[in-house]
Order: C-alpha cells, then sequence, then structure tokens
C-alpha cells in the first residue's frame, strides 16, 4: 500500500495521477492525505523537465529519461495491484482451462468412437473465443492503470498464455473435425499409439494449466520437468505413428482415406503438446522472470521427413 499523509512520496503522488486521473491539486493532495501545497513541492521538478503536465498527466517517456530511480520505485508497488487485476480476471482463465481439457478429451472420443462429438466440441470453442475475447479487454487495460515496464509485460505474458489455451481449443476442434468428416480411427494398426500420443499431450495441458492457475515457483518447477519429458514422448511416439500409417497405407490402399487424417491428428495433437510448453515457459516468465528459449524445438524440428511429407 502507497504511504499517506506525511509519509506520502512522489511515487504514492504520481500513482494517484496514474490511477485516478485528478484534474486539480486539490484532488491529488485529498486522495494522497497531504496539503496542496506539498503535491505543489513534490511535483515542481516533474513539471520543468515536462514529466508531468499541470493537467496532471505524465509523460511516461520524460519520467523514464530524467527520473529513472523514481521510476524504479513506482514499479516496486506494482504487484499490489496486479494481484488485484489478476483476481478479477482469474475466473475467466478458469473456465477457459476447464473447457479446453474437456475439448481435448472429447476430441480423443470423438476420433475413438462417437463423431457425433464434434458439433458439441465446436460449440464449447464459441464460449472460449468469447472468454479468450474478454481476457484480452481487461489485461489490455493494465499497462494504462500501472504504466510501467513491468505491468507491460505481465500484461504481455497474460496475453500469450490466454492465446496458447484458446488454441488448444482450435486444434480440438480440427480433431472434432476429422471425426466429423472422415469417422473414428480406431480401426487402424496405428491407433493405439496415436491415443498414447493424445493421452499424453492431456496431462501436458493439464499439468501446465494447474501450474499457471497455482503461480507457485515449485509447483512451476515440477510442472515443467514433467511436461519436457512428456514432450519427449509425444514426439517419439507421433514418429512411430506416422511411420505405421505409411505402412498400413501402402498394405492397404483402399484405407488411404483414413490414414491421410492420421497425419491430420498427429499434427493437431503435437501443437496442443507444443501449447502445454509454452504455457510452462510464460508461467515461469512470469513468476520467477525466467525468459523462455525464443527458438523452441518444435520450431526447428520435423516430425515427418521432408521426402515423406
Amino acid at each position: 500500500m502507497y504511504p499517506r499523509g506525511r509519509r506520502a512520496t512522489l511515487a504514492a503522488i504520481l500513482r494517484t495521477i496514474l490511477k485516478d486521473r485528478p484534474s486539480t491539486q486539490k484532488e491529488i493532495a485529498e486522495k494522497v492525505g497531504v496539503s496542496r501545497r506539498y503535491v505543489t513541492e513534490l511535483l515542481q521538478p516533474l513539471i520543468e523537465k515536462g514529466a508531468v503536465f499541470r493537467t496532471y498527466a505524465v509523460d511516461m517517456t520524460k519520467l523514464r529519461r530524467h527520473f529513472p530511480e523514481l521510476l524504479e520505485e513506482l514499479g516496486r508497488h506494482i504487484h499490489e495491484d496486479l494481484e488485484a487485476h489478476l483476481r478479477n480476471v482469474r475466473p475467466y482463465f478458469e473456465r477457459m482451462i476447464d473447457l479446453t481439457e474437456s475439448q481435448v478429451e472429447l476430441a480423443i472420443q470423438a476420433v475413438e468412437r462417437d463423431p457425433d462429438l464434434a458439433r458439441k466440441i465446436v460449440r464449447m470453442d464459441e464460449e472460449v473465443n468469447r472468454l479468450d475475447e474478454e481476457i484480452r479487454l481487461y489485461v489490455r487495460t493494465l499497462p494504462t492503470f500501472q504504466p510501467s515496464e513491468e505491468a507491460g509485460k505481465t500484461a504481455a505474458l497474460l496475453l500469450e498464455i490466454s492465446h496458447c489455451i484458446e488454441r488448444v481449443g482450435d486444434y480440438s476442434c480440427n480433431i472434432a473435425e476429422v471425426a466429423d468428416r472422415i469417422g473414428t480411427l480406431s480401426d487402424l494398426e496405428c491407433w493405439d499409439d496415436l491415443k498414447r500420443a493424445a493421452e499424453r499431450a492431456r496431462s501436458m495441458i493439464s499439468t501446465a494449466y494447474d501450474a499457471f492457475l497455482s503461480l507457485s515457483k515449485d509447483r512451476v518447477k515440477e510442472a515443467a520437468d514433467r511436461v519436457y519429458r512428456l514432450e519427449e514422448d509425444v514426439h517419439d511416439l507421433i514418429v512411430k505413428v506416422c511411420d505405421e500409417a505409411i505402412r498400413e497405407a501402402e498394405e492397404s490402399p483402399s484405407r488411404s482415406r483414413h490414414l491421410f487424417a492420421v497425419s491430420r491428428v498427429t499434427k493437431d495433437i503435437e501443437r496442443i503438446a507444443d501449447k502445454a510448453v509454452d504455457i510452462v515457459d510464460y508461467t515461469r516468465e512470469l513468476i520467477e522472470g525466467r525468459p523462455r528459449d525464443l527458438t523452441p524445438e518444435q520450431e526447428v524440428r520435423e516430425t515427418v521427413p521432408a521426402d515423406t511429407a
């Protein structure tokens, strides 16, 4: 909490200007609990440098250039406000997570035994997209109310995590579309390995979601280790599935349409696994300040050799 009264600092005054948009020094003084004269005294150096306008707006560029230590003090108080913002947006994340976990589970069931589930998965995705938009509209306001580099970075990471969750829903819809148009794949020889890959990707997503919602360093570290291990399993299984599908297509040309669908499903399973890795990495950066790898493995590897793709 920012100090008030005689203990009030210039950072507290700036925080009031940024959050409450006062139009007069009297408003500032009342909110901070100090005299107008004290407000004038503290703000004078910033006004002279053009970092604060007399209409009581803050020029963040000039504040950063001329008063870096003040900007740092302002940033130290950001967490109390961000925690409140995160509490407000958390229900949207929780609902998105519940929906997309169900979408992945139902997508596997759709291609295994019940193509009629496809329409339900698509309907669920409409709500996922709506929740993603709600999160984006809210999170984009964070740097406005807390205009510091830390707030901007936090907002960007939350937007990325929301995007990853939304994409999991999209990939589930892709799998459901295969079931709707082509039917089940469980009678193929490669199905058992395909289902194992899908279940591991589903486990990765569940683990990554739990880590994000916990916002606990210990749980995120454990989750990251598990997700990275499972990613290797998913990749190895998908390579095996693709080899099996190619062989089966050569032996049974009449089933080539279903076997071609396998390549579409495996690609979306791999993408779901990739999003689990992204969510863990973004969460670690959010909590630990640990930068993610800008060249992740999934962007440089090839599941199927180029000459057989």
